[in-house]
C-alpha cells in the first residue's frame, strides 16, 4: 500500500490543506502550536477513522466555526490500483466514509464497510494499522513493563492467530472441491494405440491422390480448349487473315493520327482558364488606351509650356510689347511681364525655372509613359499569341475526340478478331483419340474421389484416435496431481487442527519480531539486548557483557525510550512489511541530547528498508539534518 498524497478540509485548525507525499525522510516544519501533530493525526485518521482518546470525539476534530463537515482524505496505491479514500470527522445523510476507485464500479459508502474492503487488501486490521504506524513521544514503551496478559492481547491483535483457522477451513473448502477422478485411463489409452496402428498409411494415400491429380490435370489440360484438325486450324486461319489485317490498319491509323494531333497542341503557360486570357487581354489593352491618352495629354501641356517659353525668351528684347518703345527699367518690366505670362508673381528668373523645370518633368513622364506602353504592348502580343494557340488547340482537341470516339468502336472489333486468332492458334490438334481421351479422365477422376475418400477417413480417424489419447494422458496427469494434492492438504489441515499449531505459528513470529530489536538495537548502538521472551511473554534485557536477563521495567528512561522506538519497528517489519509510511512525532524527545543520532539512525534504517515516505516532526539537530528534505507546514 502507498500513500501518495494527503488533503485535509476543516479538519482541526486546518480549513484546507494539501501535501504531496514523496519518498525518503520528510521533516515537517512549523512554529510550535502551528498544527505539526494535527497533520499527522488527520492522515492517521484517514487511513485508519481511529480516534485517539487523547484527541476528545470525532466530532472535536471538525474546525472551529465551520459548518460544512470536515474529513481527511488519502490516496491510496494498492496492488497497482488508485484508491481515493475519505473520513468525515462529522457523520450525516450527505458525509459518510466512502472510498473509491478508477473503476467506477468500486464505490463504497459506510465506515464499517470502507474498514472491511480495506482489511481485506491489507494483513492487519485498520486499529493495528494506527499503532503501527504512528511513532509517538512515550509511543510502545508501555510495553516494555506490560504483564503478560496485555502483552499476549496486543499480539493476538497483531499477530492474528485466527488465521490459522481461516486457513484450515479454506484448506477443507478446497479438499472438498478438487475433484475425484478415476484412474482406468491405462486400458482406454492402449485400445486407441492399437487403432493407430491399424491405420491405413496415410503418406502413402497422400502421394498417390499427387500423382493422380498430376495426371488429371495433364489430361484435363486439353478440356475446355477447342479441338480441330489440321486442316480446319489453317482454313481458318487463311479466312481471317485479310479482316485481321485490314482492322490492324484502321486501328493503328487512327492512333497514329491521335498522336499525331496530340503532338500538335500548343502548351498554354500560366495555366489559366481561356476566360482569365481574355480578361487580361482586356485589362491591358485598356491599359494601353489609358497610357496613350495620357501621352496627348502631355503632349498639350508640353506644347502649352514650349509656348511659355518662347514668350519668355522674346522679353529679353527690350523694346516694349505695348508700345515699341525702348524699355529703361529691364527687370521690372520682364518680372512684370512674366507674371502676366505664367500668372505667377515671381521674378521673371523663377517663372523661366518654373517653365523650364516643368518641360522637363513633362518629358521624364513622356518617357515613361512611352516604355509602359512598350511593356503592355509586348504583354498584349504575348496574349493574343496564347489565345491564337488556345483556338488552334480548340480545334485539334475536336479532332481528337472526334478520332477517339472511332477508336472507341473499331478497337473492339480488332481484339475480337484477335482472340479469335489465338482461340484458334491454341486449339489441340487431334485425330481419332478423342473417345478414348475422355474415357480416361472419367476413370482418373472416379480413382481420385476413391483415394481422398479414404485418406479424409483416414485422418479423422487418426485425430480422433490422437485426441482421445491426449485426453485420457491429460486425465490421467490430472487424477495423478488431485490426489496427491488432496493428500498433501488433508495432511497438512490435520497439521493445523492441532493445538501445537498456534503455538509454532506464535513462536515463529516471535522470532522474527526479536531479530528485528536485535538488528535495531545494535544500530542504536544501546549497550544490551532486548528480547520478547516466549515462554513467559515479558520483555527482558540483559548487558551485551553479560548473559543474566533482567525485566525491561530496569532500563533507564532513555533506554526504554530507545528500545520502543526499536520495538514499533520491528512490528512493522514483522507484521506488515509492506507499510509505506511512517509518522514520528517527537518519538525521540525522551532521549538525552548526546543521543539523538540514535533516533535518527533508526529512522534511517527503516525508511531505507520499506522504501516509503517517513514524515518527521522532531526538534533534534542530528534527526533534522539526516532528512532528505523539508516540507513547511503553511500557517
Amino acid at each position: 500500500m502507498i500513500v501518495k498524497d494527503v488533503t485535509l478540509f476543516n479538519f482541526c485548525q486546518f480549513e484546507k490543506l494539501h501535501c504531496d507525499l514523496s519518498e525518503g525522510i520528510t521533516r515537517v516544519y512549523a512554529p510550535n502550536g502551528a498544527g505539526k501533530t494535527n497533520f499527522l493525526r488527520g492522515i492517521v485518521y484517514a487511513l485508519t477513522g481511529w480516534c485517539d482518546p487523547s484527541w476528545g470525539t470525532q466530532s472535536d476534530l471538525q474546525k472551529d466555526g465551520t459548518s460544512s463537515p470536515g474529513y481527511a482524505q488519502v490516496t491510496l496505491d494498492i496492488e497497482g490500483h488508485e484508491y481515493t479514500l475519505r473520513r468525515y470527522v462529522i457523520t450525516t445523510s450527505k458525509a459518510a466514509d466512502s472510498i473509491s476507485c478508477e473503476d467506477p464500479k468500486l464505490y463504497i459508502e459506510k465506515r464499517q464497510r470502507v474498514n472491511a474492503f480495506l482489511e481485506s487488501k491489507l494483513p492487519v486490521t485498520v486499529t493495528i494499522l494506527a499503532q503501527l504506524m504512528w511513532l509517538r513521544q512515550g509511543g510502545l514503551v508501555w510495553l516494555l513493563t506490560a504483564p503478560a496478559a496485555a502483552i499476549n492481547t496486543f499480539l493476538g491483535l497483531i499477530f492474528d492467530t485466527k488465521k490459522l483457522e481461516k486457513l484450515r477451513d479454506a484448506l477443507k473448502v478446497i479438499t472438498s472441491h478438487i475433484a475425484d477422478i478415476r484412474g482406468d485411463q491405462e486400458p482406454k489409452i492402449k485400445h486407441w494405440q492399437e487403432v493407430l496402428a491399424q491405420m491405413p498409411d496415410i503418406e502413402g494415400l497422400q502421394k498417390e491422390l499427387e500423382e493422380l491429380n498430376a495426371q488429371y490435370i495433364e489430361l484435363a489440360s486439353y478440356t475446355g480448349k477447342t479441338i480441330l484438325r489440321e486442316s480446319e486450324q489453317k482454313k481458318l486461319l487463311e479466312e481471317m487473315q485479310e479482316p485481321l489485317s485490314t482492322q490492324t490498319k484502321v486501328v493503328q491509323e487512327l492512333q497514329f493520327r491521335v498522336e499525331q494531333l496530340t503532338g500538335h497542341l500548343h502548351k498554354i503557360p500560366d495555366n489559366k482558364t481561356p476566360m482569365q486570357l481574355y480578361e487580361e487581354k482586356e485589362n491591358v489593352q485598356f491599359s494601353i488606351d489609358t497610357a496613350k491618352t495620357r501621352i496627348e495629354e502631355l503632349h498639350q501641356t508640353n506644347s502649352k509650356f514650349v509656348e511659355l517659353r518662347e514668350k519668355l525668351l522674346h522679353l529679353n528684347n527690350p523694346v516694349c510689347d505695348y508700345c515699341g518703345s525702348t524699355v529703361k527699367n529691364t527687370k521690372a518690366y520682364k518680372d512684370k511681364r512674366a507674371a502676366e505670362i505664367t500668372g505667377s508673381t515671381g521674378s521673371y528668373e523663377s517663372a523661366l525655372e518654373y517653365v523650364e523645370n516643368t518641360l522637363k518633368h513633362i518629358q521624364e513622364d513622356l518617357a515613361l509613359v512611352t516604355n509602359a506602353i512598350k511593356t503592355k504592348q509586348e504583354q498584349l502580343n504575348r496574349l493574343e499569341s496564347i489565345l491564337k494557340a488556345v483556338d488552334e488547340n480548340r480545334l485539334v482537341n475536336a479532332e481528337i475526340i472526334s478520332l477517339q470516339k472511332k477508336l472507341q468502336t473499331e478497337l473492339p472489333k480488332l481484339e475480337e478478331l484477335q482472340r479469335e486468332q489465338k482461340r484458334i492458334l491454341e486449339a489441340v490438334i487431334i485425330g481419332d483419340e478423342e473417345e478414348s481421351l475422355q474415357t480416361r479422365i472419367h476413370n482418373i477422376k472416379e480413382t481420385i474421389h476413391t483415394v481422398t475418400q479414404a485418406l479424409s477417413d483416414a485422418k479423422s480417424n487418426k485425430a480422433v484416435a490422437e485426441t482421445s489419447i491426449a485426453a485420457l494422458e491429460k486425465e490421467k496427469e490430472e487424477h495423478e496431481r488431485n490426489t496427491y494434492v488432496k493428500k498433501l492438504f488433508t495432511r497438512t489441515r490435520d497439521v493445523l487442527s492441532q493445538s501445537r499449531a498456534q503455538t509454532r505459528y506464535l513462536n515463529g513470529k516471535l522470532d522474527t519480531l526479536n531479530s528485528y530489536i536485535e538488528h535495531y538495537l545494535a544500530l542504536s548502538e544501546m549497550p544490551f539486548i532486548l528480547k520478547l521472551d516466549k515462554k513467559d511473554h515479558l520483555f527482558k534485557f540483559h548487558m551485551i557483557d553479560a548473559e543474566q536477563e533482567h525485566p525491561a521495567g530496569m532500563l533507564s528512561g532513555a533506554q526504554q525510550a530507545a528500545a520502543a522506538i526499536a520495538v514499533q519497528m520491528a512490528l512493522v517489519e514483522t507484521a506488515f512489511p509492506e507499510l509505506s509510511l511512517l509518522l514520528v512525532d517527537e518519538a525521540d524527545a525522551a532521549l538525552s541530547p548526546e543521543n539523538k543520532f540514535i533516533a535518527a539512525r533508526l529512522y534511517r534504517t527503516l525508511a531505507d528498508s520499506m522504501n516509503g515516505s517517513v514524515l518527521v516532526i522532531s526538534q533534534a539537530e542530528d534527526v533534522s539534518s539526516d532528512c532528505d528534505q523539508t516540507w513547511e507546514l503553511p500557517t
